[in-house]
């Protein structure tokens, strides 16, 4: 006969094992406890493990005599209804997930964050699968993110999360349900070079599954929702909008982490084509900049001028940003010395002002000056040598040295076509600098179709609301 206390155990279990998939929510303190303690046991000798590994060789094995979900088996103070609806790749480092999540939430900083019930897929869902218990559990995700108030989403390096269709999936329930708004995108891993990459690549068509009934499903669900473009369009804001939530949180006390936030930020914007508070992000690093103290604080003036002054450039404040300019290329070479790359791309960005302001001599000579220390430091096939001649190309066109203006252009777009895959803001710079040269040399067919080809591309990488697209598709009309 069974006793009382296990007549109880028995019903606590079950209520366990009842719960709601929102009742399935995990402290974020259990969290770090927990990957501590499978760091230094089951995967002390990996040095990175994956999710997928997680699940693999420590969930299914532990889950599968009950045949119950993992939080079944945490201390059920640990477990409860979850604020927030995690977003991750499995293939993704687990502690880097759980690390990640931490600065987010500022856990060690703020004492309540370790409070924070995370819903967390390996945890939540029956992770025996073909199980019913398991479909119950995937079938709820829609109404977990509906009863859920933020989505944190964790981008990778290369922006792989953002073309797994489950993932996709989450976001898209995300935006319907709470609003844009209410996704957070954790980007501290990486680097504002690979973001501006990954910010031009969004594309959900692109999406790849384990399962390709998933994709098809799923990408004709976006689509008669909301529609591909403007799904994408949501997910750049998303992106943009993460650099600055993370420049606002930034460590006050660390002055190059600041600045570095600020200036990710302020180059997100300008991607976006949100040059006014691109421009004001800027300033707001200078301002951090021109207090710093040490050997790196000359240097770092440096980047926020040639940031400010481009952000100045793309609103045509030319007389504004030029100053500014000189004075980025002056820090360049004295921190770095005359030859150096960046203050040959400095120099570009200077020339391009100096052109719009009508100083012919001036900004050739620039661009000769800028392409021959790139040339000598990084061979023809490099971006910054094709954007040199690329503004060479626009500048030789203003003055109606048009064949020469063609020649260059032309090197340019040889060089962007092997760098770089079929869509490119880069690559449209290129076609909409050749298709006005055509057009002035009388070609009009040619310059119609590098013109339509521009903006095909500026459209699908930046947005068909992008300045960029919109001054094309303008200059189409004269």
């Amino acid at each position: 006969s069974m006793d009382i206390s296990s007549i109880q155990n028995a019903l606590q279990l079950v209520g366990k094992f009842n719960r709601q998939s929102k009742d399935c929510g995990v402290r974020l303190g259990f969290l770090v406890k927990f990957l501590q303690e499978i760091s230094e046991g089951h995967f002390k000798y990996e040095v990175e493990f994956s999710t997928h590994d997680l699940v693999e060789q420590y969930i299914r094995p532990a889950v599968k005599q009950q045949q119950c979900r993992f939080v079944d088996l945490i201390p059920p103070h640990h477990v409860g209804p979850a604020s927030i609806f995690v977003s991750h790749r499995w293939q993704g480092s687990f502690s880097e997930l759980i690390t990640t999540l931490c600065k987010h939430l500022n856990f060690g900083e703020d004492a309540e964050a370790a409070n924070n019930f995370l819903w967390l897929d390996v945890f939540a869902v029956n992770q025996n699968t073909g199980t019913l218990a398991n479909k119950v559990d995937v079938d709820s995700f829609e109404e977990t993110l509906r009863q859920t108030s933020i989505t944190l989403f964790k981008l990778d390096e290369q922006g792989t999360a953002l073309r797994r269709v489950w993932c996709l999936y989450e976001l898209w329930k995300t935006f319907v349900h709470r609003g844009a708004e209410t996704l957070q995108v954790m980007s501290y891993d990486v680097e504002w070079t690979r973001l501006k990459e990954v910010f031009y690549g969004v594309d959900v068509e692109a999406a790849e599954a384990f399962h390709q009934s998933d994709k098809e499903t799923i990408l004709s669900d976006i689509k008669a929702d909301i529609g591909f473009q403007n799904f994408n369009e949501l997910l750049r804001d998303a992106l943009v909008d993460s650099t600055s939530r993370q420049a606002q949180a930034a460590d006050v006390n660390d002055e190059n982490a600041r600045i570095d936030a600020q200036l990710t930020s302020s180059t997100m914007l300008c991607e976006a084509g949100r040059y006014e508070e691109g421009e004001q992000a800027a300033r707001e690093a200078l301002l951090v900049a021109e207090g710093a103290k040490g050997p790196e604080a000359l240097k770092l003036i440096g980047r926020c001028l040639n940031q400010m002054s481009n952000l100045l450039k793309e609103q045509g404040k030319f007389q504004e940003a030029i100053p500014h300019q000189e004075r980025a290329v002056a820090v360049g070479r004295e921190v770095l010395g005359e030859e150096h790359p960046t203050v040959a791309s400095r120099l570009i960005s200077l020339a391009d002002m100096t052109s719009a302001e009508g100083r012919y001599l001036d900004a050739r000579l620039a661009y000769e000056q800028a392409i021959d220390i790139l040339l000598r430091v990084h061979g023809e096939e490099h971006m910054h040598v094709a954007l040199g001649l690329n503004s060479l190309a626009n500048l030789l066109d203003a003055h109606g040295q048009y064949e020469e203006a063609l020649g260059q252009a032309k090197r340019a777009l040889l060089i962007r076509e092997k760098l770089y895959q079929e869509f490119h803001p880069e690559l449209a710079e290129s076609l909409q600098t050749l298709g006005v040269i055509y057009h002035h040399l009388q070609d009009n067919g040619a310059g119609q179709e590098c013109l339509e080809r521009s903006i095909n591309v500026f459209s699908k990488t930046l947005g068909p609301a992008h300045p960029k697209t919109v001054k094309v598709r303008e200059s189409f009309k004269t």
